[in-house]
């Protein structure tokens, strides 16, 4: 019997590297037997040791590349990675709209965490305002969960789980279904992720890695994206991604003379 062609489209800014970005995404998306597609916001000179460049798309470009894919290949799932610009976060947007698409996880790119700043804090209330309220899964780390925050004009150091707990209230209002605050960036043994659906509460811990990885926040939505394009319920995809992110984690390569880039296989 044939299997369903799953298809996940990537909307998302170039890495020259390699490590993170787009790049991450299709080798996610491909590495759990989906068809990718991609739609590139930005183009970034980048490496495993910083951002030396960005360029933004011009939107109408960006909404040719989701119409071309849209009209014909379409999409059982979309992820969103960085969208540097207001007018990029409101024409994606749009076009999500007109598409009716169902499964829709935002990743809140703000920094690489090689170095650099990839979105503008205007970009981020734009994405607040415009992408938030039609999303399943909005998936900051608590950086960006405090910048999120600081964009509402709230202020929110998230320095436990008690404090992760506090922030994904807050920005489970701004609209979304869900929102899943990853935890890798604060202490501890054990590498915490929350999940909230507005009720509930989901913990997901795993062994830390003794090392962070470039594209793991990347590696992890696409993945999340492509489970819930395969079917998969929200808490069970995000629990598999999780593991799979951590995995990648523990595999890290090194490719240059930077950051390790975290391994999908």
């Amino acid at each position: 019997m044939r299997r369903r062609l799953v298809r996940v489209l990537t909307i998302a800014g170039s890495d020259s590297g390699g490590g993170a970005g787009i790049q991450a995404d299709i080798r996610a998306i491909t590495t759990l037997g989906a068809f990718p597609t991609c739609v590139v916001t930005a183009v970034t000179a980048q490496n495993t040791r910083g951002v030396k460049m960005v360029r933004a798309m011009a939107p109408t470009l960006v909404a040719a590349q989701i119409d071309a894919v849209m009209s014909d290949i379409k999409a059982d799932a979309v992820k969103t990675g960085m969208l540097p610009t207001p007018a990029i976060v409101r024409c994606v947007a749009l076009r999500l709209r007109r598409y009716n698409v169902r499964s829709l996880v935002v990743d809140p790119v703000v920094a690489a965490h090689a170095g650099g700043h990839l979105a503008s804090a205007a970009a981020l209330r734009a994405s607040i305002k415009w992408l938030f309220p039609i999303a399943t899964v909005v998936t900051p780390n608590t950086l960006e969960a405090s910048l999120i925050l600081e964009a509402r004009g709230k202020r929110l150091y998230i320095d436990s789980v008690s404090a992760m707990r506090r922030a994904a209230q807050e920005i489970f209002a701004l609209g979304p279904a869900f929102v899943l605050v990853k935890g890798g960036h604060l202490p501890g043994q054990r590498a915490v992720d929350l999940l909230y659906d507005g009720r509930t509460f989901h913990l997901f811990t795993a062994r830390r890695s003794g090392q962070g990885a470039h594209g793991a926040g990347c590696t992890f939505s696409a993945v999340l994206a492509t489970l819930l394009g395969h079917g998969m319920k929200v808490p069970d995809a995000a629990a598999e991604a999780k593991r799979k992110a951590t995995e990648g984690i523990h595999r890290a390569i090194r490719p240059g003379r930077g950051r390790p880039v975290a391994l999908l296989l």
